[in-house]
């Protein structure tokens, strides 16, 4: 083996945890994100000052800090695999990272490249509808074709593929844990400094999204028989 190619498989292990990163994420800030925007707006006084203490406090933590305090309190605080905490069901957590469940089989590999042929179908088909509505005026139901599209997609290529998928979990063997899909410190430090942060942003858009509209709107949404609660 040359330099380079170790160099080589250095870039694709980067690329793949970025990937990786980026993937989950993305879902997980989006998510939590969305419920800090709508309950910076609730009614609720303690629901409403929690959820603007987290943002801005959050907010205005250096991302860096956020990373350094979360591998700490990963690798320092956390206990060792055999006192792993277990927050939810075959789910653990250490100070050698989180363990949680994961399929393997010899059908992954189509199954992931089902997924990654549902996405080029959804840039297309955002595409198209663009046109579309474009040329038209009528507009596609984008979301739920691309919510579609991800299932239907992998599951066809799972069947196709005709291969194994079961589902494997942690276990506790000797003085680690064996089996499921294992996060290290780094990763899942990484994971939720970027997760917490970018969460308080997304809120913040969510807020300021609803915010933005018109009285003028909120007022033709009562006159048709939606109430406040229905138009959120």
């Amino acid at each position: 083996w040359s330099r380079s190619s170790y160099y080589w498989e250095a870039f694709l292990v980067g690329i793949t945890n970025t990937l990786l990163v980026a993937f989950i994420g993305i879902v997980l800030a989006t998510v939590l994100g969305f419920t800090l925007g709508i309950a910076r707006l609730s009614s609720n006084f303690i629901i409403s000052r929690l959820a603007t203490i987290y943002i801005e406090t959050i907010r205005n933590i250096p991302l860096l800090l956020q990373l350094f305090f979360w591998y700490a309190l990963i690798t320092e605080l956390m206990p060792g695999p055999r006192q792993a905490l277990q927050p939810l069901p075959d789910v653990f957590v250490s100070n050698r990272g989180f363990k949680v469940p994961w399929f393997k089989g010899d059908a992954m590999d189509w199954i992931f490249g089902g997924l990654a042929l549902a996405i080029v179908l959804i840039v297309l088909l955002a595409h198209w509808a663009r046109r579309r509505q474009d040329a038209t005026g009528k507009i596609f139901p984008l979301g739920r074709a691309a919510l579609g599209l991800l299932i239907v997609v992998p599951v066809l290529a799972f069947w196709i593929s005709g291969g194994s998928l079961v589902l494997d979990r942690p276990e506790l063997k000797g003085f680690n844990f064996q089996g499921g899909l294992n996060m290290s410190p780094e990763f899942s430090a990484l994971l939720l400094g970027l997760v917490t942060y970018t969460s308080a942003f997304v809120g913040e858009v969510v807020r300021s999204g609803i915010q933005a509209v018109s009285p003028g709107q909120w007022e033709a949404a009562s006159s048709i028989g939606l109430s406040r609660a229905r138009t959120l």
